[in-house]
């Protein structure tokens, strides 16, 4: 079996043209990969500002919460005097007179 080590034009041309061809792909994915990596870091810093504000938000919501409860513990020491009130528990007695220092005539 002989082997020829002889190198044809075209052979040189086929193999230069194909790693021509490799090269100019490999930098087209490169490319467009780095495009792709900065294009997420954007994405990645946007919503970074994004869980930012979120928290601030849910903090002013917290916020607004304490104070309904402390507003609701209010409004519920008031119902529960006006109830007292209505059956003769407080600081008005009715016709027994006022804490039984004047009496009803």
């Amino acid at each position: 079996m002989v082997f020829d080590y002889t190198i044809t034009l075209m052979g040189v041309i086929d193999t230069l043209s194909i790693l021509a061809g490799g090269l100019f792909a490999l930098t087209k994915i490169s490319n467009k990969v780095d495009t792709k990596i900065a294009l997420l870091h954007a994405d990645f810093i946007t919503v970074k500002s994004d869980i930012i504000d979120m928290k601030a938000e849910i903090r002013k919501v917290n916020d607004i919460l304490v104070r309904m409860n402390a507003a609701d513990v209010r409004i519920e020491r008031a119902e529960m005097d006006i109830r007292e009130l209505r059956h003769g528990k407080g600081f008005v007695q009715g016709d027994r007179g006022v804490d039984h220092e004047w009496p009803g005539k």
